[in-house]
């Protein structure tokens, strides 16, 4: 582990009184799940999530993840919780410990959602800088990034890629420290300011950059819907020829099967919004 990695984690690993995230530790019970935060597993045989209390750093649960083999296509199985937009603009730091066995990837995502227009604005992942995967013992991470000024709201991760399983104790988000130099050190440092023309190109250039970003995420979010959509119209022409099959034999039909939430779109922000 880096220098400046211990730098990011060391005040992590103490903010407990400053942590943005509820239930942080998967503690608190609601109906026999983690009060405040969801879960989504793509339905395939022995995959599995749920809280384990043989196996955590503290407390006495950790949350787990179990994939019995890789995906045609990586739905990124992950426990999530919302938070409101009071990082807006702000530079955080996102972390937890993570414990694998046989696992491809395990991680933790923050992203950065705005609602109008609808888009995810940016993903941070715990897993570019400080990777876990195979077997490995609790290891904490981290990631410190700028959460851009127009974000409506953030959804945190934990996730598994790929097979195998993870699981996720004592999270941390955070905000980093403020500015401590004066503002006659702040003038004294500071470039002088650029000319009109420039300053009107730059603001141009960035003003293109965040829509070219932003329409790029979008694309791929509508991409990942329609592939859900696919599957979810597949699933209803079997559910149909399963129901007139049923009803030419005078059987009496199955119910029909909880719709699953797509995995990494925002579970639950639309019922009921975040909690500050």
């Amino acid at each position: 582990m880096t220098a400046a990695w211990l730098i990011v984690i060391a005040p992590w690993l103490c903010a407990a009184e400053d942590n943005l995230l509820h239930n942080a530790g998967f503690e608190a019970l609601d109906g026999g799940m983690p009060a405040h935060w969801n879960l989504f597993v793509q339905p395939e045989p022995g995959a599995e999530g749920r809280l384990d209390t043989q196996t955590f750093t503290e407390g006495a649960r950790a949350a787990y993840l179990h994939n019995p083999d890789t995906y045609a296509k990586d739905p990124c199985n992950n426990w999530s919780q919302n938070l409101s937009n009071t990082v807006a603009g702000k530079t955080i730091v996102a972390g937890g410990s993570i414990k694998t066995s046989g696992a491809a990837s395990a991680a933790i995502w923050v992203q950065c959602w705005r609602k109008d227009p609808w888009g995810m604005l940016r993903l941070a992942s715990t897993a570019d800088a400080m990777p876990v995967s195979g077997d490995t013992d609790w290891k904490p991470v981290a990631v410190k990034f700028a959460v851009p000024s127009d974000t409506d709201f953030v959804v945190v991760r934990c996730v598994v890629r790929g097979a195998g399983s993870a699981w996720f104790d004592d999270l941390r988000l955070y905000e980093t420290g403020t500015e401590t130099a004066t503002p006659a050190e702040k003038s004294a440092s500071a470039p002088p300011p650029p000319s009109p023309a420039v300053k009107e190109a730059s603001e141009a250039a960035v003003g293109l950059a965040r829509e070219t970003a932003a329409m790029a995420k979008t694309i791929e979010s509508l991409r990942g819907a329609n592939e859900t959509l696919r599957r979810d119209l597949a699933q209803m022409r079997e559910d149909v020829a399963d129901l007139r099959d049923r009803l030419a034999r005078g059987e009496q039909p199955a119910p029909a099967p909880k719709k699953a939430v797509p995995p990494l779109v925002p579970h639950g922000y639309a019922e009921e919004e975040p909690r500050p």
